[in-house]
């Protein structure tokens, strides 16, 4: 009586593995789309298709527009002297935290 016992319990687990194997293997074919499941699956979404050859263009015009500089030369300089001020302003506040640092 026990051994038809245990073999009924195994006949049990072999269907309810095979059961679960089934319903990965449905919802797995409803993600790709295609099965019962596939409205779980993502949606495309609604964009209008360009002819080909005719997408739309988000770079910049090209490169032929001449664009004046950021700064004229005396700018530059006026620029360049408050960078080496600030360079050495934090190269001497590291210098004092290095001193004081034990």
């Amino acid at each position: 009586m026990a051994h038809e016992m245990i073999r009924r319990r195994g006949a049990g687990r072999g269907r309810g593995r095979v059961l679960l194997m089934l319903g990965a293997l449905s919802l797995v074919t409803g993600c790709a789309g295609e099965g019962v499941f596939s409205m779980f699956g993502p949606k495309e979404p609604d964009i209008p298709q360009a002819p080909h050859g005719q997408y739309p263009n988000l770079s910049t015009p090209g490169p032929d527009i001449p664009r004046p500089p950021v700064l004229d030369a005396q700018g530059q300089a006026k620029m360049e002297t408050e960078l080496e001020a600030l360079a050495k302003q934090t190269q001497e506040r590291g210098e004092a935290a290095a001193k004081d640092a034990p």
